[in-house]
Formats: structure tokens, C-alpha cells, sequence
């Protein structure tokens, strides 16, 4: 039968085939899996067109396809003669069996069992094939969904759409799913969609087999085979299944089996081994374990590598080894080893990297890391000893060459030349005095803290609200009448926090630009005025809006003064709206206000009384 098919613009192949390690179907992959097939039967006076000379896979597809005799659509089963490779197709799959062991009998299985369906859905532009059909169903939409997906851009048909209204006439096959395109169906009530629920039959796979599960697959090709769909030849330089394996023949990869890796000339490359050349040759296994290497071979994969021990050094070819330290690399020293290097101890009097360089005026020894102590400067000092030709040591420097540091401190009960505190430095010594003190212009005598200061060297400032004369000139706390305005602690160095000033910080600042213009010690705002509410120098005068009258309250309603500002309370049968006093009003049910239903009752309550001794009065006349 005729169609007209329409190629839409493709979009790049969807990410659709995953790696399932749990293996749930394998099948093959051919059109036969699309039957049902019985051995041992045929159906008998069913031949509706005889085909000869093909396989029962062949077989399969000419039914799918349709022939002459029975067109596209309509065949449903056949039978497969082995014999004589003759395929017998049928348009009909009713009707008794009969036992022929020649035979085999295969019925075309319910096409719309391999999908799910979504009536009154689409996936929005994911159509990649449109064919045009005469009285499309879905059963035609699966048929050419299955037979013809190789067509398709993915080369994998996962779903198709049928329409329901006005074009019920097209199916449109698409590369992609639900699952492999992450995009959601759309309703529309104009298509139904399909979705294929078993994704290896028939098998995608080219040249392999498919195994799947949970609506995705994955191909296991065949030896030199790879590629998504098992549809591409391996690439020269490498084989096997799915294409992995990495040839390794000595005349490259146009010698190598694609299937099997086997090197048609010419043999392996250098490290490996076996008849497909994927067998890794040790080169480390003779030489005690070193093979080709001087001292130490690691073997690895196709090849090896060489190092050497500790002291020595790898040569530019690769596998020898030099000692680090022949010839002596150390011009005035010795060389001790390190793994590949070495470093050079220096005899005294020479320094730098390979002790070739003496050392410098001011330095001896060896690498020229010590300092000379000469009285008579660096000039006398020797290079090697640090022994001075003249004038002896310097202040607080003794010995052969000057490096054992004098303690100065060790007189006078440990103060050495000090008034109160000596601490030893080398070559040296450093006065200092104890709190309430500083160490005078001599550097040795200790002079009493002024009025004002305090502390260690007197660096402590006073903040006494008495003035400096009640600080005490050691811990700085004042002894009568606590710290000053803008400060608290036991020493008064705390400086109030940021909102607050005054004596003990308990003044709370009011500027209008915030806190930061507020001085700790009077609350006067540096600019910025007071904020709303507050006046006065300091703005610590409340401003009493009512008695001014720059209250909003309104007449019925009367102004209260607040610290800071006001609040208005109204008068009865009005309330505050957040702006002024409103009357209140009935509800828009015509119901009555709390004050209303008081009266009302209170109403009733004085005509019933009024009632009763009417009633009273009359019985008693009577």
C-alpha cells in the first residue's frame, strides 16, 4: 500500500542508552522476535503467497513488509518450510494445526502489547518521521514504529504519536520518550501517544545483542563491532566487542583483526605478547628482578620504567645510574646523599650551594651561618674560627671566638644593672619597670607614672570622674567617684556602646541620624538634630505633643503624652483607625453595635417590669 513519508528536521541523538549492569532479556536481534513461532506445525491451505530460497528470519521480514500477493497490513502468520527454505505467508491465524516436524508455524504477536499508551497526550516537537498512511490506527502506528526505526535519526524508535482529530491519518515517529528526553507530555486531546514499554524486540542492535530493563537497553556487540547501536566497524588501532581493546601489532593498525586483535604481519610491538598481542611482556624478570635497569625496574603495562637508589641519580638514557656524589660535587666540603640529589656540608669559612663561595665580612664557620662578635669590628674576625686577631669580644660576647652571651642580669639580685626588672637578650640586656612605672631617658632608672596615666611604661590613660588625682597609678581604678561620662569597668576603659552615653553608660542617645553622632560622654548630637519627640541639648527633654497641640487625635478623642511621643484614646462609640478617631458604625447586615444591643435589652427589661405590676395591681382589686 502506498504512504507518503516526511522527514522533519533532526535533533542531536538523545542520551538513551544505559549501562544496565543487571542483565533482565537477552534476545537477538532479528524481526522474528516480533512471532510467536511453533516448531513441529503449519497451518494448513493458508498460503497466500509463496516465497522460496530464504531464511525463516527472512521470512519474517517479507511479512512485515508485505509482498505481492499478501500486501502490507494484512499478513498475520507463516509458515516456514526447512527443507526446502520456503516461506509461506498467510493473511489469516485461525484454524487447526497440523504436526509436521519439517516445519515451523509463527504467528505475528499483538504489536500494541510492546507499547504504553497515553490517550489525550504528545510530546511536544519530538516528531522525527511523519508518515502519511490511509486510515491510520495504532496498530499500523506500532507496526511501522517497529519495522521501520533504522529510518529514524536516533535510529531507534521510542514512541510514536497518532492523531485523534482532523488528521487521523499520519503517525508520527519519534528518536525519543519520556525517559531518555526528560521533557513531560503535553495534553492534547488532538493525538494519543505510545510510548514503547520493551525496548528489545525487536533488538536495535546491529551487529550484537540487547539487553534491557526499565524501559532503556543497552547493546553487547559483536566482536568488532561498537558504537550505540553495534552499526559501526571498529576504528583501525583497535577490536573486540564494543571496540575497546587497544591493538598492539608492530606495523600498526592497519594489520589488526578487528575482531580479534591478531596481527596479520609483522608481529607484536616491543612489550607485548600472545596471538592477539594483549599478554604484557615483564621486562623486569631477569637481571635478579633489575632487568634492563641498573638498579631498580618497575614493570608496566607494555614497557617499564628505571630509577635508582638513594645517592644516585638516573642518567639520560634511562638506565643507568651516576653516584650523586662522584666526583664530589662540594668544592670546600663533603656531599651526602639524598634520593636523585645531594647537599654539600661546607668546611669553615665557605658557604652557598657547593661551599665555593667564602664567606662574607661579618660571617664564619661552615656554610657561613655564624655572626662575628669582634670589639674591634667584623675586620678581625677569621672567616673559619670567628676567633678576633685583636680587641677581644664585644660588650656581652666571651670565649675563643666570641659566642657565649654574657648575663648581665645576674647581679644585684637578679636586676643585674637594671632599677627593677633585667631581662637577658643575646649579647645584651633590657630594663623594664613594674606596673605604675616607666623606664627613664638613661635607660636603667624607673620613673613614677604621671597624674592621668597608669599601667605598664604608664601607656594606660585615666577615665576617673573625680579627675587624675583618684586613678591609681598601677591597675588605673579610681578610688572615689566611679569613672568618667562615656566609660565603665573596674579600670574604666570600657567606652560606652554605640546608643548609649553618660556616667555608667545609662543615658540612651535620641539623634535623628542614628547613634553614630551621639558623643558617649553628654549625648549631644554631632549633627542631625534630635529625633521626632525629643529636644534639648543632650535631646533628653520629651516634647509633649498633647499640651502643643501637634497631636493628630481627633475631637473625639483624647491625646495622652508618652516618653518620646503620644497615643491617642477615643471617646465611647468611636475607635482608632491608626490615623484618627472614626464613630463606629452598624454592620452592612443591619445588625446592631454592642453599645445598641445594651440599650435594646435594657429597654426591655423596664416594659416587662412596668407589665408584671400592672398584672399585680389589677388581681389584687379583684
Amino acid at each position: 500500500m502506498g504512504d507518503s513519508r516526511v522527514i522533519r528536521a533532526t535533533k542531536p541523538l538523545p542520551i538513551a542508552i544505559a549501562l544496565i549492569f543487571c542483565v533482565s532479556t537477552v534476545v537477538l536481534a532479528e524481526m522474528i522476535e516480533l512471532y510467536d513461532c511453533t516448531d513441529g506445525k503449519y497451518l494448513n491451505q493458508h498460503d497466500d503467497d509463496t516465497i522460496n530460497g530464504i531464511s525463516i528470519e527472512e521470512c519474517a521480514e517479507r511479512c512485515m513488509h508485505g509482498t505481492p500477493g499478501v500486501p502490507e497490513w494484512e499478513c498475520s502468520s507463516f509458515d516456514y518450510m526447512k527443507s526446502d527454505q520456503i516461506c509461506l505467508l498467510s493473511t489469516t491465524k485461525s484454524g487447526s494445526l497440523t504436526s509436521d516436524s519439517n516445519y515451523w508455524y509463527c504467528e505475528l504477536k499483538d504489536l500494541l502489547h510492546f507499547f504504553d499508551v497515553q490517550p489525550d497526550h504528545a510530546l511536544g516537537g519530538l516528531d522525527d518521521y511523519i508518515v502519511l498512511l490511509p486510515e491510520a490506527t495504532p496498530l499500523k502506528c506500532a507496526w511501522r514504529c517497529l519495522r521501520d526505526q533504522a529510518t529514524l535519526p536516533g535510529a531507534v524508535c521510542y514512541s510514536f504519536e497518532i492523531g485523534t482529530e482532523q488528521r487521523p491519518d499520519k503517525c508520527l515517529l519519534s528518536s525519543y520518550s519520556v525517559d531518555t528526553s526528560g521533557i513531560s507530555l503535553d495534553f492534547n486531546p488532538r493525538f494519543d501517544y505510545y510510548q514503547r514499554s520493551e525496548l528489545c524486540i525487536p533488538s536495535p542492535c546491529v551487529k550484537g545483542y540487547c539487553v534491557g530493563k526499565n524501559k532503556v537497553f543497552t547493546c553487547m556487540c559483536d566482536a568488532g563491532w561498537g558504537g550505540d547501536i553495534c552499526n559501526e566497524v571498529c576504528a583501525e588501532g583497535t577490536f573486540g566487542q564494543g571496540c575497546h581493546e587497544i591493538c598492539h601489532c608492530a606495523l600498526g593498525g592497519s594489520v589488526c583483526d578487528t575482531a580479534s586483535g591478531i596481527c596479520s604481519s609483522g608481529g607484536c610491538i616491543e612489550g607485548w605478547s600472545g596471538p592477539n598481542c594483549q599478554a604484557d611482556v615483564n621486562e623486569c624478570l631477569d637481571n635478579a628482578g633489575r632487568g634492563p635497569c641498573a638498579q631498580i625496574c618497575t614493570n608496566t603495562d607494555g614497557s617499564y620504567t628505571c630509577s635508582c637508589r638513594a645517592g644516585y641519580s638516573l642518567n639520560d638514557d634511562g638506565h643507568s645510574c651516576d653516584d650523586v656524589c662522584i666526583p664530589n660535587p662540594c668544592i670546600h666540603g663533603h656531599c651526602v646523599r639524598h634520593i636523585n640529589t645531594f647537599t654539600c656540608m661546607c668546611d669553615a669559612g665557605w658557604g652557598e650551594d657547593i661551599c665555593d663561595t667564602a664567606c662574607s665580612s661579618g660571617t664564619f664557620g661552615s656554610g657561613c651561618s655564624s655572626t662575628c662578635h669582634c670589639a674591634a669590628g667584623d675586620s678581625v674576625c677569621a672567616t673559619d674560627t670567628g676567633a678576633c686577631s685583636t680587641g677581644g669580644c664585644s660588650d656581652g660576647w666571651q670565649g675563643l671566638s666570641c659566642q657565649t652571651d654574657i648575663d648581665e642580669c645576674l647581679s644585684n639580685d637578679g636586676r643585674g644593672p637594671c632599677a627593677q626588672v633585667c631581662t637577658n637578650t643575646p649579647g645584651h640586656y633590657v630594663c623594664s619597670c613594674s606596673d605604675g612605672y616607666k623606664v627613664g631617658a638613661d635607660g636603667h632608672t624607673c620613673e613614677a607614672c604621671g597624674l592621668g596615666t597608669f599601667g605598664p611604661e604608664c601607656s594606660g590613660m585615666c577615665h576617673c570622674a573625680f579627675g587624675n588625682i583618684v586613678c591609681d597609678s598601677q591597675a588605673g581604678g579610681c578610688s572615689n567617684g566611679g569613672c568618667a561620662s562615656g566609660w565603665i569597668g573596674s579600670n574604666c576603659q570600657t567606652a560606652c556602646q554605640p546608643g548609649y552615653f553618660g556616667q555608667g553608660c545609662t543615658g540612651i542617645c535620641h539623634c535623628a541620624s542614628g547613634d553614630s553622632v551621639c558623643y558617649p560622654q553628654s549625648g549631644v548630637c554631632s549633627s542631625g538634630g534630635c529625633a521626632p519627640g525629643w529636644e534639648g541639648r543632650n535631646c533628653q527633654n520629651d516634647v509633649n505633643e498633647c499640651s502643643r497641640n501637634t497631636d493628630i487625635c481627633h475631637t473625639e478623642g483624647t491625646c495622652v503624652n508618652t516618653e518620646g511621643s503620644y497615643k491617642c484614646t477615643c471617646n465611647p462609640g468611636y475607635q482608632w483607625d491608626g490615623i484618627s478617631c472614626k464613630q463606629e458604625h452598624q454592620s452592612a447586615g443591619g445588625g446592631l453595635s454592642a453599645g445598641g444591643i445594651v440599650g435594646i435589652v435594657l429597654t426591655l427589661v423596664v416594659l416587662f417590669a412596668a407589665a408584671a405590676a400592672l398584672i399585680f395591681k389589677k388581681c389584687r382589686t379583684e
